[in-house]
Order: C-alpha cells, then structure tokens, then sequence
C-alpha cells in the first residue's frame, strides 16, 4: 500500500508507553462516562418526560445506526497499529485515508435516506427533528472515525483529551441551549461537542497526508471489519438475550426486576468497556512485531490484572447491593438473589475481554463470534427451560452465570487450539481468570457474619463500612501481586 505521489512529512510513530497508554485511556472513559450521566440528569431536569422520551429515542436511534461502518472503525485502529508498528508509514497513511472515506462515506448514504425516506419509515420522532438529526449523526460519525485514527497511532492522550472536550462542550452548550430550544438545543450542542472532539482527529490526518487510496485498502478494511460488526451483534445479543426471554415469558413486571441488576452490573463492566480498544490496539500491535514468549506472557499479565481488578469491585458491590437495596429501592428486596447472581456472571463476561481481544488482534474473529453464537443459543434455551420448569428470576440468573462461564471456558479452548497453545498454558490462562474470583468468593463467604449486623438496618452504619472495610482490606494481596507482577509495564519485545 504505496501512495508515491504524496510527498508530505509523515506523522512519526510515538514511542509506545503501555504504562501512559493505560492512564490516559481510563482518564478518557472515565471522564466521557461521567459527562454522559452529567447530561443525562442535565436532560432529564430541563426537559419535559415528553421530549425526554423523544431525546431517549434519537440516541437509541443514533446508537444502532451508528453501526453503519460495517466495522470499519474498529478494523482501522488495528490495522493501523501493526503498520506503524512495522513502520510502513505508507501503508498508515492510506488506511488513515481509507478509513475515513469509507465511514464519511456509509454515514453519509445513512444520512440521506434519514433526510428521504418518508415519516412512516423513519417513525415520527426522527421525522420532526430529521436535518438536525442528520447532521448531529455525521458528526458522530466524524468523531468516530477521529477516536479511531488516534487509536491507531496509539495517541490515547488525545483521545482524552477529544473525549473531555466533546463531551464537556456539549454539556456546557445544553445548559444555554435547551430551554430555549428544546430537544434541538441538545441536538445541536450535540453536534458541535462531535465536531470539537473530532477537530484533534482531523490534526493527525493533516499530518498523514492526503491522496489517492487504492482499491486494496478499502478492501482490506472491509474484510477486516464485517466480522468485527458481526461479533459485535452477537455479543450485544449474549448481553441482552435474557431480558427479552424474561419480557416475552413473564412481562414487564418481572422484567422490571430482573433489569434492576443494571444498576450493579454497569460499575463491574466499566473497566472492560474503557479498556477494551487499548487491549485490541495494544495486541494488534504485538501479532506485527513480537515474539510468541513474550506474547503468552502478555496475556497472561493483562488477564491476571483485569481478573483481580473485576473481582476485588465484584465483590465490594456484592457486599454493599443488600443494603443499597434495603435503603434506596425496598421494593426490588425480592429480586437482590438474582442482583447477586447475575453480578457473579458480569465479572466472568468482563474478564473475557482480554482474551476477546487477543483473538481479535490475530484475525480469529470467526471462532470467536462461534463461540459466541453457541453461548448466546445456550442462554437462551436454559433461560427458557428455568422458566417453564417454575424456577422464576432466579433459575434466569443461574442460566446467565453458566452461559457465561461456558463463554469463558469455549475461548480458551477454542485459542488454544487456534494458537497452537497447549494445556499447560491454558490451564494458566483460566486461573489467571478463576483465581482472583474464587479468593474473592471465599473471602464473601468468610465475612458473611458481618452483614448480619448491618443488613437489616440500611447502608448508612458503622458496620457497613466495617464490612467493606475488610472486602477491600482482603483484596490487597491479589493488588500486591498484580503490582508485583507488573501488568502495566507489559512490552511485547520484537522478534528476533
């Protein structure tokens, strides 16, 4: 992939600071993820429940359409990691430019069938604001592909820095826009929080260079990023398969109370979510350049880290969910069985993502949407089968654990085969992921006396903290380990 035309300075390769990397990422999603609940109140507060319910629809609206780049966004950024990691910076350059013709381009066909198709199509809700909804999808879009490109040139610290100031901006302009305008005010300080955040991106792509792109790289672009959507879908419907099973069977009632495990679950799966493209770049990065050892041990690194992270949270969240229930929301006491159960579930579907990510990054993304398929299929026939066989919200959640353990379990055997592994490392890789949550379980179970002291009388005494005083205190080895271990500090070293 050669643009010999162009005669540009091209941007350098950064040195790669897997340490610096990790921070920025999670200053990054941590400060996105807060100004997005800071909006959320912000709109809920200004808005009438009526336009509220409209601005709820348009996100949903813009997040599924969102999909619209076949995967070409999460190919791009690794695609673009292993050439700057082999210092083809020709070949960068054009799948910078490759990447950004294909996703302006796919949003732009989406866009204008938002502006054409008829009111009955498109619902009335997009209808009324459609030119602006149409616009503000651009700009994300715009953004999208801005995060993506940085991603690639592993300048996370942009992308914080484009995540603060798309999200603050927008924030910040709703506060003046909105009651005198409504949902087109949130729109619109939607649409130029995109455009500012996406201004970082555009820098880098000046850098770049612009040219011709050839026809191989929009091909390799799409091939690499169809099974990523796919994968996507599919792992969407493992996360979401239950509810519908549970919303379909018994209704909204009981889904009501099943749902309320979101609360509890979203806290465990931010870590996996914010770190998941640094993991998928950081791996791409690695299958370019590094040898097998220090790959293995990588992985094994990353997955040790991320599994102590996600069971010492699990656990304290376990430990506080009854008398958060008890205080704030007494009337899903009945459902805290099946909050527990399905938090149990949620730390071994976050701690796949290391693994999920790895074979991403070494193009194995048609086993594991297999793998993925046949979990999702196992979910919902034992959520069905719990149903019918009377065992209620509790026999669901159950279902969700095994499916998920069954998810865990099928990607480490279907990598070790993939990779040539054999079963003395696979073993390691699975405790690296059991072994963090079965301390933390024991150490629960341990400490269950002291709940009784407190569970009955709320989260608001002393022996509440007392309870998550010693959850936390007890974690500390596994921190001390990690620590020791040097996770952070991982650098694939180059083949030679």
């Amino acid at each position: 992939m050669r643009d010999p035309a162009w005669t540009g300075a091209s941007m350098p390769a950064a040195p790669y600071r897997l340490r610096a990397n990790t921070r920025d990422a999670l200053i990054g999603g941590l400060a996105a993820g807060l100004l997005n609940l800071a909006r959320t109140f912000w709109l809920a507060r200004a808005l009438p429940p009526a336009e509220f319910g409209s601005w709820s629809l348009l996100q949903l609206v813009l997040a599924y359409a969102g999909c619209c780049h076949f995967g070409v966004a999460v190919a791009m950024p690794n695609l673009l990691a292993a050439s700057q990691a082999m210092d083809d910076l020709h070949g960068s350059r054009e799948l910078a430019r490759g990447g950004l013709f294909l996703i302006l381009g796919l949003a732009a066909a989406v866009a204008a069938a938002i502006l054409a198709l008829p009111r009955r199509i498109i619902g009335e809700t997009v209808a009324d604001y459609r030119l602006l909804f149409a616009c503000t999808f651009l700009a994300q879009q715009l953004f999208l592909w801005a995060g993506a490109l940085l991603r690639g040139l592993l300048a996370f610290q942009r992308i914080a820095v484009a995540q603060i100031v798309s999200g603050a901006g927008a924030l910040v302009l709703m506060i003046f826009l909105i009651p005198a305008m409504g949902v087109r005010g949130a729109l619109a300080a939607m649409l130029a929080g995109y455009l500012g955040g996406a201004g970082l991106g555009a820098a880098a792509l000046r850098r770049q260079g612009f040219g011709p792109v050839p026809r191989s790289v929009f091909k390799a672009l799409l091939l690499a990023g169809f099974p990523l959507l796919v994968t996507f879908f599919v792992g969407t419907g493992l996360q979401n398969i239950d509810r519908v099973v549970v919303g379909k069977m018994l209704g909204h009632g009981p889904l009501g109370y099943y749902s309320v495990s979101n609360v509890f679950v979203l806290p465990v799966m931010f870590l996996p979510s914010v770190l998941g493209g640094l993991l998928m770049t950081h791996f791409s990065r690695a299958a370019a350049i590094a040898n097998e050892q220090a790959i293995r041990t990588d992985l094994l690194r990353f997955s040790w880290a991320l599994g102590i992270a996600l069971a010492v949270v699990t656990a304290c969240i376990f430990t506080a969910s009854g008398g958060i229930v008890r205080q704030f929301i007494p009337g899903y006491l009945a459902s805290l069985p099946t909050v527990r159960i399905l938090l149990a579930g949620s730390y071994f579907y976050g701690s796949n993502l290391v693994l999920a990510s790895f074979l991403i990054a070494f193009r194995r993304e048609v086993g594991l949407v297999c793998v993925q398929g046949g979990s999702l299929a196992l979910l919902a026939g034992l959520c069905l089968l719990s149903i019918r066989a009377g065992r209620g919200l509790e026999g669901v959640g159950l279902a969700n654990l095994l499916a998920y353990l069954s998810y865990f379990s099928g990607l480490v055997l279907f990598a070790r085969r993939a990779m040539g592994w054999d079963w003395a490392f696979a073993r390691r890789l699975g405790a690296a992921c059991l072994g963090p949550f079965a301390y933390m379980a024991t150490v629960l179970v341990l400490c269950r006396p002291l709940e009784q002291l407190w569970a009955g009388r709320g989260i608001f005494q002393w022996a509440c903290l007392l309870h998550l005083g010693v959850t936390t205190f007890a974690g500390l080895p596994l921190v001390v380990l990690t620590l020791r271990f040097a996770p952070w500090q991982a650098s694939t070293r180059a083949r030679g």
